[in-house]
């Protein structure tokens, strides 16, 4: 990633050089959970964050407000 370009390359890839795991898993048709980890490794360039982790819950609500006859 660009260091020269800053923050703008996104929240989960800051600069620097960066691994990264994601995965998501079906919990129902509804629901979903997700984890999401990236740690920089081998920069020559200060790293404001070195490491991030972010586990998400998701819920569709789609199909419940078609339900309502609303959408």
């Amino acid at each position: 990633i660009d260091p020269l370009y800053g923050g703008l390359n996104s929240d989960r890839f800051h600069i620097g050089n960066r691994i990264f795991f994601m995965a998501t898993y079906a919990l129902s048709p509804r629901f979903t959970a997700s984890a999401f980890i990236t740690r920089a490794i081998g920069n020559d360039v200060a790293i404001p964050q070195r490491t991030l982790s972010n586990l998400i819950f998701a819920y569709n609500a789609l199909p419940d407000l078609r339900r309502t006859g609303l959408f």
